[in-house]
């Protein structure tokens, strides 16, 4: 298969098929075809993030010009100029989201107005997991824990596995979390198990019962995971 493509499509193909192996399950020949262009599309999308980490783009003095912009991020990373361009306007453009998202933040705490959505109705706390396509999609980016009133009021920790299972929030769907309030790398702890803590006791204080949609960066979880010898 590989045999007469050139290195860089051979990676491209690599990546591509790796993804399907860490994120897909299921044979596509006996699948839907709408799921099978899911898949495919997810490993096309995924490509970018493996190919062009944004930790490694983070690091760069991008040249202001969009055209040198794009030869610059495909020389460094010796990909095809299609994908350049690819990562360089979907970065940009999750750009503009988060300043738009951070302004939408800053106007809904302003006002004093919190925003309730169908969510607020809870009866079990959920986790869900935010994959920010400017990151790489190994991992979440985010992970959104909404408490439910009695979790929150009578215990003094939510325990959780980073593996998971969570329900995938979409860019579509941050409006129903612009109300999260953000959790600090001392609200976490980890357990004998290889479990995260989340310290339910700190949140219901800092906010005075008042919140109970909270948001773990990934940053913190990596660091927590660190400092006692493990890995994200």
């Amino acid at each position: 298969m590989y045999k007469n493509q050139s290195r860089v499509r051979q990676w491209i193909d690599f990546l591509h098929e790796l993804c399907h192996i860490l994120r897909h399950s299921g044979d596509q020949r006996i699948m839907p075809e709408q799921y099978t262009k899911a898949q495919e599309s997810e490993a096309d999308n995924f490509v970018l993030y493996a190919a062009m980490p944004i930790s490694m783009i983070s690091q760069l003095r991008l040249p202001v010009r969009k055209n040198d912009a794009i030869h610059f991020l495909a020389s460094i990373f010796n990909v095809p100029l299609y994908l350049a361009k690819r990562r360089l306007e979907q970065i940009q453009h999750r750009l503009c989201q988060g300043m738009l998202l951070t302004e939408t933040v800053a106007q809904v705490e302003d006002s004093d107005h919190v925003r309730h959505s169908d969510h607020d109705d809870m009866r079990e706390t959920k986790i869900y997991a935010y994959y920010d396509p400017a990151d790489d999609l190994i991992a979440p980016s985010q992970f959104i824990i909404h408490v439910d009133h009695e979790t929150l009021h009578t215990q003094e920790e939510l325990i959780f596995s980073i593996d998971g299972p969570f329900e995938v929030v979409e860019d579509g769907q941050l409006e129903n979390f612009i109300d999260s309030k953000p959790v600090k790398f001392f609200d976490l702890d980890y357990t004998s198990d290889g479990r995260i803590s989340l310290k339910l006791s700190h949140l219901a204080s800092r906010y005075y019962n008042s919140a109970n949609k909270f948001v773990i960066q990934k940053r913190d979880i990596e660091e927590l995971l660190r400092f006692y010898g493990d890995e994200f």
